[in-house]
């Protein structure tokens, strides 16, 4: 199992591939679907951030319960 610093650094890489891999297909594809892949990346940009600043206060709680 990976650990919450792992998985952190796992999903920052993968939101950072999957948003340039919607990007080149936003070139592909040009202007006339632009806007589906902009929403594409809006949506996918939200979910990681989710994802990554639950994993964030995870740490803390973390961090914050050892130190005790």
């Amino acid at each position: 199992m990976l650990t919450l610093e792992e998985q952190l650094l796992f999903l920052e890489e993968h939101r950072d591939m999957f948003t340039k891999l919607l990007k080149q297909f936003q070139e592909q594809f040009g202007e006339v679907n632009k806007g589906i892949f902009i929403q594409q990346i809006d949506h996918n940009n939200f979910c990681y951030d989710s994802i990554i600043s639950s994993i964030q206060k995870l740490q803390a709680l973390k961090k914050l319960q050892n130190g005790k």
